[in-house]
């Protein structure tokens, strides 16, 4: 049994009452519990037990060489005026400069903001990623970090950060234009700057005054709302966990579209092992079974065009497979970029809903094997409309004991977040924890997810 694991049933005990009061209160009451315990740490370097009332993370044990570098466990507390962390290593924390760096994602579209460099004793190095514009680095001697027994403890104040920052990025820091999450990766390098250890990116909702909208406001597509309602699909066309990559208006392929890209991850959010792979078949997504969400009638299809390469470089224009969606209401779905050969339905046949129309693949695309999903309105120009999702389950992490995760009805399509199928799942109280069961595992029992 991991340490991670014995968190994940101390930090929280709810109500029978609070367990079944509806997925938002549940997490609410997290929050709740969660902001209560961090406001109350002191970044000391001591071993404060309010630490343990706030998720953790853990990461294997000699998954590096340095075990002074070696990140064993990450809990991250976003608070309304400071991002607090603690990072725990498999012995006493390195002392050398810039040992410790925290890649952190608190805006959307792009999965990296800001990357800060801890330099004990001086000022730290903080790179900062614009959407508009290229990247920067500095200085910057604000954020307090402490070494302990074998941890450190690391506060980023965010009226100094929202200091050094370009505009719109201060503004996203806090208040309403701030997102609900954070997400933060811990990791290590050597002397030379080579990354010696690398947890697993870490996302928790921000700890603030409750109640707020957990979702956020929906992405906007060239700054402008969308001109129709959503398609309302009743479920997901695949049975796996997808990560939302690319959402509306997106930085790249969906800045003019309300289109989403979805493909399975790993913990790391890798989309594929070895990274980097040059072989489709190394990416989790790749040959997915695809099935129609809805009773639908086939407009048009392709189904002759080769897999491309991942990540190739020069990548050369090409056409993807995809089967076009006539689901009624003068609405079309589109899904791309399907595996060549694999679409089983012709133009103008029926489909019912949970029919297999295809595989994922990796036509007409230049990233990696994925869904492109796009509802259209029929006619005319074929403007693109958002998606919308009847009873699923919706987490911020990858790991099926995420204390994030819900199960939401009519949740609309938005980017960085995992989004499930939903489960039949099961909960009983044993003081003093809640225990939930999934698919016959236990949700946190190591032996479900290891």
């Amino acid at each position: 049994m991991t340490a991670g694991f014995g968190l994940f049933l101390t930090w929280f005990a709810p109500t029978s009452e609070q367990l079944w009061a509806g997925p938002d209160d549940r997490v609410f009451a997290l929050i709740d519990t969660a902001r209560s315990a961090a406001t109350s740490i002191v970044v000391d370097g001591q071993a404060d037990p309010q630490w343990t009332s706030i998720p953790s993370w853990p990461d294997p044990v000699g998954d590096a060489a340095d075990a002074s570098r070696d990140i064993v466990g990450v809990t991250i507390a976003p608070l309304a005026d400071a991002w607090l962390l603690r990072i725990e290593t498999a012995a006493a924390p390195s002392t050398a400069d810039l040992a410790f760096w925290l890649f952190i994602d608190y805006r959307g579209r792009e999965r990296l903001d800001l990357e800060l460099g801890l330099y004990l004793g001086f000022p730290d190095v903080l790179w900062v990623y614009p959407e508009d514009a290229g990247a920067s680095v500095q200085n910057w001697d604000h954020t307090a970090t402490v070494l302990g027994s074998s941890f450190l403890e690391v506060r980023v104040p965010l009226t100094e950060l929202a200091a050094v920052l370009p505009s719109p990025m201060a503004d996203d820091l806090t208040g309403t234009n701030a997102r609900p999450w954070v997400r933060i990766t811990a990791l290590s390098r050597d002397t030379m700057g080579n990354i010696v250890d690398r947890a697993p990116p870490s996302a928790a909702y921000r700890l603030l005054e409750t109640p707020y909208n957990l979702d956020g406001p929906l992405d906007t597509v060239s700054g402008e709302p969308s001109p129709a309602p959503p398609l309302v699909l009743p479920t997901l066309p695949t049975t796996q966990q997808q990560f939302v990559g690319q959402g509306a208006g997106g930085l790249t392929s969906h800045s003019a579209q309300w289109a989403y890209d979805l493909f399975q991850t790993d913990a790391n959010l890798e989309p594929g092992s070895p990274v980097g792979s040059d072989n489709n078949s190394d990416y989790f997504s790749f040959g997915e079974p695809l099935t129609a969400p809805l009773e639908a009638t086939a407009i048009s299809l392709d189904n002759a065009q080769p897999d491309q390469p991942p990540l190739a470089d020069p990548c050369a224009a090409s056409t993807p497979n995809f089967v076009f969606l006539d689901v009624g209401s003068g609405i079309g779905l589109l899904m791309s970029h399907l595996q060549q050969g694999s679409i089983t339905t012709s133009p103008a046949s029926v489909v019912a809903a949970g029919d297999l129309l295809g595989t994922v693949g990796h036509s007409g695309s230049c990233s990696w094997p994925h869904l492109h999903l796009e509802a259209q309105t029929l006619g005319g120009m074929f403007p693109s409309r958002p998606i919308e999702l009847g009873e699923v389950d919706v987490g911020l992490n990858p790991r099926p004991d995420d204390p994030w995760r819900r199960q939401v009805s009519n949740w609309t399509l938005r980017e960085g977040v995992f989004v499930a199928p939903k489960s039949e799942c099961s909960g009983v109280r044993v003081d003093p924890f809640v225990r939930v069961f999934c698919d016959g595992f236990e949700v946190g029992d190591a032996g479900a997810w290891q």
